[in-house]
């Protein structure tokens, strides 16, 4: 009966591909989908009314301010539940599901309990070394007062990478600091891309998202010509699960926010110069 939200994902095409893949033994529940899907919400608020989504929006805030708790240095979510709800993933508190719950309760109006999260993150998440979006995505969160966290991936070239793609050097950004991996992670560098666009340097925001372009595929689904872009750019540091030669949802998603200057973190936008 304890209220646990969203699956990461469910199996509607049942078969052996799809049961590989969305067997719900392996279900997750992530406290960070939970704070995503509560944002885009609040912004389908601002193009369709308030009641439209009044139901589910209470919903998904009243699950993160159940999972919330006080600490020595503020507050955090504690994360979501793994394989079918059998145990929590990390009942301390996630940084990157927190920086999303942060977003995600300002864009609510629970700016008390949002400053607390950041409390905590800013005591608790410290660093040279740790998952890109750690810094790209506070960056976003906190707004231009913490431009300066785009500067620790920046100039450490064990995430800032350049390679080969087709006929020209692209240069993007690794998941995390590992100075002997060459590859790209797409999604991370539309993230860098957003950050600086829409937090004062957009010399250097246009400069990643059009690095991103260098990567596009041509398809055509169902007869119509479309364009995709793969998770990284190729198969190694343990990606070898990625197909270069399909696309995926959330780089086609931060492609769209950087090309855009939008950033969904923050309700402020900044307009194209």
């Amino acid at each position: 009966g304890e209220a646990r939200g969203f699956y990461q994902r469910v199996n509607l095409n049942p078969g052996p591909e799809g049961d590989r893949y969305c067997s719900r033994l392996e279900s997750h529940r992530w406290t960070g989908d939970m704070a995503w899907l509560l944002i885009a919400y609040k912004y389908y608020e601002k193009l369709h009314g308030r009641d439209r989504y009044a139901e589910v929006t209470t919903l998904l805030r009243d699950l993160l301010l159940e999972w919330y708790r006080e600490a020595e240095d503020g507050g955090y979510v504690g994360h979501g539940w793994r394989q079918n709800d059998a145990y929590l993933h990390e009942p301390l508190g996630h940084p990157e599901a927190n920086i999303d719950c942060y977003a995600a309760f300002r864009l609510c109006g629970e700016t008390a309990r949002a400053e607390k999260i950041r409390t905590w993150l800013d005591s608790t998440v410290r660093g040279q070394s740790l998952p890109l979006d750690v810094y790209a995505w506070r960056a976003m969160a906190y707004g231009d007062s913490a431009a300066t966290l785009l500067d620790i991936p920046e100039r450490d070239l064990r995430y800032r990478k350049t390679l080969t793609a087709g006929d020209r050097e692209v240069m993007g950004f690794y998941h995390g600091a590992d100075i002997e991996v060459e590859n790209i992670w797409l999604d991370g560098t539309g993230h860098m891309a957003c950050a600086y666009l829409t937090l004062g340097d957009p010399l250097r925001g246009q400069f990643y998202a059009n690095q991103l372009d260098a990567f596009l595929i041509d398809r055509e689904i169902g007869g119509v010509a479309t364009r995709a872009l793969p998770y990284t750019a190729n198969t190694t540091g343990a990606y070898e699960w990625v197909r270069t030669d399909r696309g995926f949802v959330s780089v086609a998603a931060w492609y769209l926010f950087a090309k855009s200057r939008f950033n969904p973190l923050r309700l402020e936008r900044k307009p194209a110069p």
